[in-house]
């Protein structure tokens, strides 16, 4: 499943910037409307509640919106890293499903979560 949400289009080589222009970048990327501003807002005060550093510089922001279908899957590649909180970070796969799907947003977050300590 995560493959088939994951698009070579989707992927974002080289990202540069902080955390938030880190983001931007990612929801721009998105097929959402407006996803981008909707992340920006959201990373003002809650960056360490909404965004789940999972270790190795790995962190997989993850939200659930309204009037969307189907889940979206971006992934941004960082060479030189980019600072997350206390941490540095080089893989971000963002995550976006629909609200009204509170337990596939978690079934696919756990699968993310469980796939990505795999990558060298």
């Amino acid at each position: 499943m995560i493959a088939e949400l994951l698009a070579p289009a989707k992927i974002i080589f080289g990202l540069k910037g902080n955390f938030s222009q880190v983001i931007e970048a990612l929801g721009k990327q998105c097929s959402i409307p407006g996803l981008a501003v909707q992340l920006r807002a959201k990373t003002s005060d809650h960056d360490d509640k909404r965004f789940s550093y999972i270790g190795d510089g790995i962190a997989v922001p993850h939200l659930r919106v309204d009037n969307i279908r189907v889940p979206e899957l971006v992934l941004g590649l960082s060479s030189e890293g980019v600072s997350f909180n206390t941490h540095v970070v080089k893989i971000i796969l963002l995550l976006v499903t629909p609200a009204e799907q509170p337990a596939h947003h978690l079934q696919l977050l756990q699968r993310v979560c469980s796939l990505l300590p795999a990558i060298p």
